[in-house]
């Protein structure tokens, strides 16, 4: 059962779920761990699966999107009232989902799709990063000149900033 944070994460990515290229190899992750890696200053975004497992999730080219939520460790208290801000990261093979669109067409089109069940949850949008830009952070855990082709075709990558209001009065 979820609490806190994760009730309106785990709705969203429901949502994804059912309204998002259905048919096609996605992973819509919910909240990941930020696993910070000191010696590059960079962070790991990993899933939880079982207590002893967790996957890195960054850019795996056999599916055609993933998606994971940052919750970026500032979170302003006020009595019970909690504010976060959150990063909605998205990995998508366009011509895969989009294959009539172009590509600059499809970088539109998928943006509007998210944007669309974004508009519907409890999340205020307050940000739209592209490219690698909004990745920039991560460790990829390779050389600089691969991570700059991070966004090469046919993947895209993009990032919403969220703000999410929420309780966190856990029994």
């Amino acid at each position: 059962m979820s609490k806190g944070i994760d009730i309106s994460i785990d709705a969203l990515i429901t949502d994804f779920s059912a309204n998002l290229w259905t048919g096609k190899v996605n992973s819509f992750y919910g909240r990941v761990f930020r696993n910070e890696r000191f010696d590059t200053g960079k962070v790991c975004p990993e899933v939880w699966l079982t207590p002893d497992n967790y996957i890195e999730d960054l850019k795996d080219t056999k599916k055609e999107a993933q998606c994971f939520v940052d919750v970026q460790p500032d979170i302003k208290i006020n009595y019970d009232i909690h504010t976060a801000d959150l990063w909605l990261c998205f990995m998508v093979n366009l011509s895969a989902i989009y294959p009539s669109l172009t590509r600059t067409e499809a970088t539109e089109q998928v943006q509007k799709d998210v944007k669309d069940i974004l508009l519907t949850s409890r999340f205020s949008i307050t940000g739209l990063i592209t490219g690698y830009e909004g990745f920039k952070g991560y460790d990829w855990g390779e050389s600089t000149t691969v991570q700059a082709k991070a966004d090469m075709s046919p993947h895209y990558l993009f990032r919403f900033n969220l703000q999410l209001i929420y309780s966190n009065s856990c029994s």
